[in-house]
């Protein structure tokens, strides 16, 4: 679906095929704050790749990056899985990294997420021989008027979903008078939320638990 026929479904549904005191800015606007939902629920995986450096101990993680749920460097074997640590446990030391921190920096009054190796690497690594596997935040949608267009992110279903919370939206704004509507609307979007958190991607994935920086570890780590 791209972001212009996102509009017209959420708006087919509506009843109100155009104008309205909704307008097609508003539409979208909600569907980006779905679709950012969603992406945290887990929809979106992506895996990142990048070289070490030897001396270098962060290195940037992409503006679309979300969470981390595992690292892994391929120049290390037979167990080439890095695994957390909290950024008061580095010191700065140089070797084969075994672990890895994350942080943020200040740069040109932007904030950009970093992440640290531990030991430090004290040899180049082979040609994007770090692998960062995790959740990523989608591109904001918008319409082909005046353009450029950016589509939609998520698989069609999760569209759906989009569609079911663009609609609980417009019934609130609406008013007391679609009170019902909203409330259907209401539980139709927390079932697409239950799904998600139960989504087929994320259970492909060892059951995970969580360590104190909010990273996901497998059970044993």
């Amino acid at each position: 679906m791209t972001s212009d026929g996102f509009v017209a479904q959420v708006r087919i549904d509506w009843g109100e095929d155009s104008g309205g005191p909704i307008t097609d800015v508003q539409i979208l606007s909600w569907g980006n704050r779905a679709q950012r939902i969603l992406a945290s629920r887990g929809v979106l995986l992506t895996c990142w790749s990048t070289t070490t450096v030897a001396g270098q101990e962060t290195y940037n993680l992409p503006t679309d990056y979300y969470k981390i749920d595992s690292i892994f460097d391929d120049d290390q074997a037979p167990a080439p899985k890095l695994f957390p640590m909290g950024v008061g446990d580095r010191t700065g030391e140089p070797g084969t990294p075994r672990r890895y921190w994350l942080w943020q920096e200040n740069l040109s009054l932007s904030s950009i997420r970093t992440f640290g190796l531990h030991p430090v690497p004290d040899t180049n690594g082979t040609l994007k021989n770090l692998h960062v596997f995790g959740l990523q935040m989608p591109q904001t949608m918008a319409l082909s008027s005046p353009g450029p267009a950016v589509n939609p992110e998520v698989d069609p279903i999760w569209q759906d979903a989009m569609a079911d919370y663009a609609l609980m939206c417009i019934y609130r704004r609406l008013g007391p008078d679609y009170g019902g509507d909203f409330r259907a609307q209401t539980e139709l979007w927390q079932n697409w939320l239950r799904q998600a958190d139960q989504y087929s991607l994320v259970n492909d994935y060892v059951h995970h638990r969580m360590d104190t920086a909010g990273n996901t570890v497998e059970y044993g780590d």
